[in-house]
């Protein structure tokens, strides 16, 4: 690699062109950024300096050449500075992943262009050879400007990192790898851990340090109140950063897009003595929802077992991911249960529960043709239902068919089945109902029926003398209610459903 030289004149003219005309000409859409450095020879480096940028079709893609500065504070050294070159492969094109999960729609990289955050990144390498040995040599990169986007402060911001080394004591030194990229997507309300960690090729001991971002060496980046690199997106409990493993916990409540800088400081092993620093970027995107890919394993699904009575036929469950109410195909044909020997059991209904503004919601109820009334490991099956799909998460992504859930149903009495004919029972239908409620028991003589609401309070009772009977359910809202027949004898109680 060729050694860089002094650039006079671009100082002269990139002072002109930022005090003149800020956050145009050099509007660049950094999201972060870093400089990482490898000795190779007595006082020579290879410099790395990676930027993460965003992309779209009216974002203009960096030079192939990006000025760096070095100097010695204390005077030790000369003032000096050179460019680093654009390695192949890296740039516009190179976009990197920020999530776990596909992105809601296209990102702003693909073509035709999306609207989900997208992140090209650059890697710019050259040699910078010092030309002394000083205890606090400094390596920085600044231009102008920030992502636009960051909504808690710097938006727009002139963007500063450097490194830090001491090629006087440890003339050897190598910066750290880092092992994840520097940008990253989660999503409200979900606790999200930053990865933030990196290893050091010599052996030395890290420590993360939570901090500002930075527009120039040693000014902070200006922050909206009460933002802060040590707390650069809103949440409860506050941000928190293990200082050995780099991992950054934190709780996001809304939608924002956080800037901040983690310092890395190595220290060597035997001496304790600090080498060198990283001054590294970070940003946190957080958006409304977390495109999870949709599963219906017993990890991601909750059946309501504990409150089913034996010969119930409602099915209440809860999904972890939100999905589509639209996607619900009302006859219950997105599923197939089977009893513990494998014997399809008819489902003929199914409701979503509190859809949200945006028609998502992550619970539903099934209703069965027949009751449940065998105790052993029941298996719900996804698949294509009447309306040509499974259901959808909140992305449009599908869950796969034949996905299969596991629920234990054990609140059948052993024998249930040649108990004595005369057994009290109590049927209601339709299940789910829009107007009249049908109720056959067998429980004689006068009895309480009452109508229960979702959180088991009484909000209807009446005596009845008669065994089939029906009741009005006109008055009452869309939701699910238990119905309680109660006499000296005992108590028998139902599920149903009010659909409108």
């Amino acid at each position: 690699m060729q050694e860089m030289k002094i650039k006079n004149t671009f100082f002269k003219l990139a002072f002109l062109v930022l005090f003149f005309f800020p956050g145009v000409a050099f509007s660049n859409h950094f999201t972060t950024a870093e400089i990482a450095f490898i000795n190779f020879a007595p006082n020579q480096y290879v410099v790395k300096l990676i930027i993460n940028k965003t992309c779209g079709p009216t974002i203009t893609n960096l030079p192939s050449s990006l000025l760096v500065n070095w100097i010695s504070p204390s005077g030790c050294g000369p003032v000096g500075s050179g460019y680093l070159n654009l390695v192949p492969g890296t740039g516009a094109g190179n976009s990197i992943p920020t999530s776990s999960y596909p992105s809601c729609g296209f990102t702003a990289c693909h073509v035709p262009p999306g609207t989900a955050l997208g992140i090209d990144q650059y890697w710019y390498t050259g040699v910078v050879t010092l030309p002394s040995s000083c205890v606090d040599w400094k390596i920085s990169f600044t231009d102008c400007c920030r992502n636009l986007d960051i909504s808690t402060g710097p938006a727009n911001g002139i963007l500063y990192v450097e490194t830090s080394l001491d090629n006087l004591n440890f003339p050897s030194d190598n910066s750290p790898d880092f092992n994840h990229p520097s940008v990253a997507t989660t999503c409200v309300g979900r606790p999200f851990v930053f990865h933030l960690d990196g290893t050091d090729p010599d052996g030395d001991s890290l420590v993360y340090i939570l901090a500002d971002s930075w527009s120039a060496a040693g000014v902070p980046s200006m922050y909206t109140t009460p933002y802060s690199g040590n707390y650069p997106v809103d949440g409860f409990p506050l941000p928190s950063l293990n200082s050995q493993t780099g991992e950054l916990t934190l709780h996001p409540s809304m939608i924002q897009i956080g800037l901040f800088s983690i310092l890395v400081e190595s220290y060597d092993r035997t001496s304790g003595l600090l080498k060198s620093t990283v001054r590294r970027d970070a940003l946190i995107n957080v958006e409304a929802i977390c495109n999870d890919t949709p599963h219906f394993d017993s990890t991601q699904v909750s059946v309501r077992i504990a409150t089913m009575a034996c010969n119930d036929s409602v099915l209440h469950m809860k999904l972890s991911w939100p999905f589509n109410c639209s996607t619900l195909a009302s006859n219950g044909s997105d599923f197939r249960l089977l009893s513990p020997a494998n014997i399809p059991i008819i489902l003929n209904n199914a409701i979503a529960h509190n859809c949200n503004a945006m028609g998502l919601s992550d619970s539903l109820t099934l209703f069965s043709q027949i009751p449940l009334n065998t105790n052993g490991m029941f298996k719900l099956i996804s698949k294509i239902g009447t309306d040509g799909n499974t259901i959808l998460n909140s992305c449009g992504l599908a869950l796969p068919e034949f996905d299969t859930c596991y629920f234990s149903f054990n609140n059948c009495p052993v024998g249930f089945d040649e108990q004595d004919k005369n057994a009290s029972f109590l049927k209601i239908y339709p299940n789910p109902s829009d107007h009249f409620l049908r109720v056959s028991t067998n429980i004689h003589g006068i009895k309480k029926i009452r109508i229960n609401n979702p959180i088991g309070r009484c909000i209807w009772s009446c005596n009845y003398k008669e065994d089939d009977f029906t009741v009005d359910l006109g008055s009452l809202p869309n939701g699910i209610y238990s119905l309680e027949a109660l006499n000296e004898k005992g108590l028998k109680s139902a599920f149903f459903v009010v659909q409108h």
